[in-house]
């Protein structure tokens, strides 16, 4: 019962970092998808 509860446990907590990490990376891509949707933008404003 103890093994099951650890088990259940670590994967609850690599569940929530791999979220993270991969809420970090979509984040991350938006902001350089946002970055380079810009850049036109600066040059129609030149």
């Amino acid at each position: 019962m103890k093994l099951l509860l650890i088990i259940s446990f670590y994967t609850l907590e690599l569940d929530r970092t791999f979220k993270y990490k991969n809420f970090i990376f979509i984040s991350n891509v938006r902001k350089k998808s946002i970055e380079i949707n810009n850049i036109p933008f600066d040059r129609l404003a030149l």
